[in-house]
């Protein structure tokens, strides 16, 4: 299914952790008879991954949400896309746990998790972690306390090295009619790499590579910069209007 999702890390109370592990949903039961992978609970030879019921947690979904719609009150073709794919019931919210061979505690986290729909939202997936992040950023102490601690869990921001994970920030595209993100990958030692849903590209013959090509000649030097564009980021940029999609 692909997508992107988030691990908010935290400590979680004792009496939280004896609720036990999640029973299975209908969907799951089938997939396990189909030989999927179970979601219940999952062990290799490094460690063990432990879901909990997440209870209230899922409030994080709505409060999300909320956010995007104060703080983005006059929306982008790009934004509004965005926007449409959130309305499908995104993020995902699990209350998970993890216990390695190599340390006696258990590390708990929240994963936030947005859906790639098969490849097809892949890229607003990542465009709506990156906003999830910001998010999380200014608000972390406000949702302890309004969300988090009363589920006996207390988040706390781990920073990111920034070294081990490739640079991505994202550009509106499209019309003035309609829109989506593009993103932009920096890979040390590599070209910088534009990217677009293939729900984007599903009808062209070329599977995109034109229109690609067309964003990377209109936007590459600007992006170079390496500065995200979207609109939470840099609320002043003028999308360009110049890419059909």
């Amino acid at each position: 299914m692909g997508g992107t999702s988030y691990r908010l890390s935290g400590e979680l109370e004792p009496e939280r952790i004896d609720s036990g592990p999640r029973h299975k949903t209908l969907l799951e039961k089938l997939l396990s008879r189909l030989g999927a992978r179970k979601q219940k609970q999952v062990s290799d030879f490094d460690a063990s991954f432990i879901d909990l019921p997440p209870g209230g947690l899922v409030q994080i979904a709505s409060a999300f949400r909320e956010f995007l719609t104060h703080e983005l009150i006059s929306p982008w073709p790009a934004t509004k896309t965005l926007g449409e794919y959130l309305k499908m019931g995104y993020p995902a919210v699990y209350l998970r746990g993890e216990k390695s061979t190599e340390q006696a505690d258990d590390e708990w986290f929240v994963q936030i998790a947005f859906s790639g729909c098969a490849g097809m939202a892949q890229v607003s997936s990542e465009v709506a972690v990156h906003w999830l992040e910001a998010w999380l950023k200014n608000n972390i102490e406000q949702l302890n306390e309004t969300i988090l601690k009363p589920e006996g869990f207390t988040a706390y921001l781990k920073l990111k090295e920034m070294a081990d994970d490739p640079l991505t920030t994202f550009v509106p595209v499209g019309t003035v009619e309609y829109g989506c993100y593009a993103s932009l990958t920096f890979l040390e030692g590599e070209p910088p790499e534009f990217n677009i849903d293939e729900s984007q590209v599903a009808a062209y013959d070329d599977c995109g590579e034109e229109l690609l090509a067309e964003i990377q000649s209109q936007l590459g030097e600007l992006m170079a910069d390496g500065r995200c564009r979207c609109q939470l980021c840099m609320p002043d940029y003028q999308p360009k209007n110049s890419i059909p999609l």
